[in-house]
C-alpha cells in the first residue's frame, strides 16, 4: 500500500500534538465547541481516538466531533492536520477505490497519495467555518469527484494522443462503469428511494448514503449502542473496510464483523 506520504503526515502530527502549543489549541477548541467539550478528551490525540471509536455510552456521535473541528479549521493549522489524521482510513479507502491513481496523470502511486492529501486539505479549507451534516462523507465524496475528474481527463487526453492506426476501444469506457469509475456508479446500482425495514444495507447507492447517514444519526441508545452505530456508519456510509475499523478500534476483525452484522440486523428490523 503506497502510504509513505500518509505516514509522514502522521509522524508530523504526532510530533506537534505533544508540544505545549497543541494544548492551547485544544483548550481554545473546547471553549468554542460544546460538542468537543462533551467528549471529555484531554487533548487532540484523544479526540482522534474518540473519532476512531466513541467510548461506550458516548453522548456525542463522531460525525458531530468532525463537524465541530471543521467549523474551527481556520483557528490553527494543527486542527487541519488533526482532521487529516482522523480521516486517514477514509482517505486510504478512497485511494483504493480509485486504484491508487492508475490511468491518471500521476507518475506513481506515491504521487497520487500526495495529491489525495493535498486535495483533501483544499476541500477541508473550502468548507472551513461551516457546519456539514455529513462531514466525513461530504469531504471524501468531493475529494473523490475531483480526483476522478482529473483521471478521466488524463485518459481522454491519452486517447486523443494515440495514433489512429493503433487505436483500440478501451473496455474501461464501456458498460455501466464510467471512464472515471466514480460518476456513474449510481446509474449502475439499484435505485433505492429509502432504507426500508428489512432492506439490505449493502445495496445502498450514492444517492441513498446521505439518507442512511441521517437515519443512523437518529438511532436512540435504547435501540442500539452508539459504538455499534458508529461501526455501521463507518462501514456502510464512509466505505471503511471492517479490517480498517478493527485496526482503528483495537478489536479483532471477527468481532467487528459480528457486531456490524448484529447492528445491521437490529437496524433493518426497526
Amino acid at each position: 500500500m503506497p502510504t509513505p506520504p500518509l505516514d509522514a503526515l502522521s509522524r508530523d502530527w504526532l510530533a506537534r500534538v505533544h508540544r505545549p502549543p497543541a494544548g492551547a489549541v485544544h483548550a481554545a477548541l473546547v471553549a468554542a465547541e460544546p460538542d468537543l467539550a462533551a467528549t471529555g478528551a484531554a487533548g487532540l490525540a484523544q479526540l482522534v481516538a474518540y473519532l476512531s471509536e466513541p467510548p461506550p455510552g458516548a453522548a456525542i456521535p463522531h460525525w458531530r466531533v468532525t463537524a465541530a473541528l471543521i467549523r474551527q479549521l481556520r483557528y490553527d493549522e494543527l486542527v487541519g492536520l488533526t482532521l487529516l489524521v482522523a480521516l486517514r482510513p477514509g482517505i486510504v479507502a478512497l485511494g483504493r477505490r480509485l486504484d491508487w491513481g492508475a490511468g491518471g496523470p500521476w507518475p506513481d502511486q506515491q504521487a497520487f497519495v500526495a495529491e489525495l492529501l493535498s486535495t483533501t486539505w483544499h476541500v477541508l479549507a473550502s468548507v472551513a467555518g461551516t457546519t456539514l451534516e455529513f462531514p466525513e462523507r461530504t469531504v471524501l465524496r468531493r475529494v473523490g469527484q475531483r480526483l476522478a475528474a482529473l483521471r478521466a481527463s488524463a485518459r481522454r487526453r491519452h486517447e486523443r494522443e494515440r495514433p489512429v492506426a493503433v487505436f483500440e476501444p478501451d473496455e474501461q469506457w464501456t458498460g455501466h462503469r464510467g471512464a472515471d469509475g466514480w460518476a456513474t456508479l449510481e446509474s449502475a446500482a439499484p435505485k433505492l428511494r429509502a432504507v426500508e425495514p428489512g432492506a439490505d444495507l449493502r445495496l445502498c447507492t450514492l444517492s441513498t448514503l446521505d439518507a442512511l447517514g441521517a437515519a443512523l444519526g437518529e438511532v436512540p441508545e435504547s435501540v442500539l449502542a452508539t459504538r455499534d452505530v458508529a461501526i455501521v456508519y463507518a462501514h456502510r456510509v464512509l466505505g471503511y473496510s471492517l479490517r480498517e475499523i478493527a485496526a482503528r478500534s483495537a478489536q479483532a476483525t471477527t468481532t467487528v464483523r459480528l457486531r456490524c452484522r448484529r447492528a445491521e440486523a437490529v437496524l433493518c428490523a426497526n
